[in-house]
């Protein structure tokens, strides 16, 4: 997970996660996957990445849907 994302979009779901994951304190199954993410990721890979936090059940159903739609 790249801090200095190019995009608005981008840069502000990785600011909310890294929020949740400093709220919940727990070890989460797409963590490693998502701090790989980069400004070079492609749409797919942030898609990817993405679905596995949805389908992890981590967040709420709303704030997973909005991560893959």
């Amino acid at each position: 997970m790249n801090t200095r994302d190019n995009s608005p979009l981008y840069a502000a779901i990785n600011l909310r996660l890294a929020c949740f994951i400093r709220i919940t304190r727990q070890t989460l199954p797409w963590y490693g996957a998502w701090m790989s993410l980069s400004s070079e990721s492609t749409a797919e890979e942030r898609l990817s990445v993405y679905q596995a936090i949805r389908d992890a059940g981590s967040l709420p159903e709303e704030a997973g849907f909005y991560l893959v739609a």
